[in-house]
């Protein structure tokens, strides 16, 4: 389930925003897939992406689906709710290492026959499963981390988790065709795509994006997603881009308010 997840850090809150495009096991196109859900507890106001190679993986005959990782992660989430831990990153690998067990305990167990076998783009000696990428408020304070899980040969790797220094700026997984848009002046074939706020991202260094206004992060999202299911963004990148579309979703967080999905960006079917 290659996908575009766009997590923008403003001096108002965060805005995060992820694609919904997916193929089923028939190659059909299903546009309003979920991959971005939210979390309010007392602790903590989040909004988590989901992305990977295979966030449901079928049954060893191929006729179901044995195991859904949004779900489980939905249930994780539940089942932390009451959770105190000090602070994001220890939650997240709190989140990260029940999900790790749910996948390894399918395979062991015969529910699944094997684990995908789509390598990692950043580390080409291991197989990317899922990746999840967290931000917002964690007992107040701005926070960003995330969780992999991988695995090599059919054997799943420890997890691996991070949680860099959080600045205003923004951070993206998706397409690189970003490099051609969020600048002065955008590529030719992407011009339908640009707007004056793309200005202010410098793609040399993913930490810039100051100045953004929470309308502005969220149109910014909704045109680069557009881009890369454009003809012209699936020409330039036919590898990443020809597979992010769909419906667009969209969450903002503030620490006052938390996380809450942005008018006319709510998934169909929320829990």
């Amino acid at each position: 389930m290659p996908t575009a997840i766009l997590g923008f850090y403003t001096a108002a809150g965060f805005v995060i925003a992820a694609d919904g495009l997916s193929v089923d096991d028939h190659g059909k196109a299903i546009r309003n897939n979920q991959k971005l859900f939210y979390v309010n507890d007392p602790s903590r106001k989040l909004a988590y992406g989901l992305t990977g190679a295979a966030v449901r993986i079928n049954d060893p005959t191929d006729s179901f689906v044995a195991l859904d990782l949004t779900k489980e992660s939905q249930k994780i989430a539940d089942a932390l709710a009451d959770n105190t831990t000090v602070d994001l990153l220890t939650y997240v690998k709190k989140f990260g290492f029940r999900l790790h067990k749910k996948i390894n305990d399918a395979k062991n167990c015969g529910r699944i026959s094997g684990y995908p076998p789509t390598f990692d783009p950043n580390q080409s000696d291991r197989c990317l499963i899922i990746q999840a990428l967290f931000w917002g408020y964690y007992r107040g304070a701005p926070a960003y981390a995330d969780f992999k899980i991988t695995h090599r040969n059919q054997s799943l790797d420890p997890l691996d988790c991070s949680s860099p220094r959080l600045t205003i700026g923004y951070q993206l997984s998706g397409s690189p065709i970003f490099k051609l848009l969020f600048r002065e002046s955008p590529d030719q074939r992407l011009t339908a795509f640009w707007i004056p706020a793309m200005k202010k991202l410098d793609t040399t260094n993913l930490e810039q994006g100051e100045g953004l206004s929470v309308i502005e992060a969220r149109d910014v999202a909704i045109n680069y997603i557009r881009a890369c299911e454009s003809d012209a963004g699936r020409e330039i990148d036919p590898i990443y881009a020809s597979k992010i579309g769909g419906d667009i979703h969209i969450a903002s967080i503030t620490s006052e308010n938390g996380a809450q999905w942005m008018e006319g960006y709510k998934p169909q079917m929320v829990k």
